[in-house]
């Protein structure tokens, strides 16, 4: 590789590490908010709905 290909391929991998990592506080806040959410939404019996979507949205999340 010749050095402006090398300098190329660095920046490329730097921002390709700031989109992932932007990317997943994105998904953690959706985590939180979807929780605040089923909160509000099932109040007294949320807590085992509140599991058990939980555990779904994480399973699916991860098969992506």
């Amino acid at each position: 590789m010749t050095a402006a290909q090398r300098e190329f391929h660095e920046r490329l991998r730097i921002k390709h590490l700031e989109i992932q990592k932007s990317i997943m506080a994105q998904q953690e806040e959706l985590r939180r908010v979807e929780t605040e959410l089923l909160l509000a939404q099932y109040g007294a019996w949320g807590p085992t709905v509140l599991k058990v979507k939980t555990a779904l949205f994480i399973f699916d999340s991860k098969l992506c």
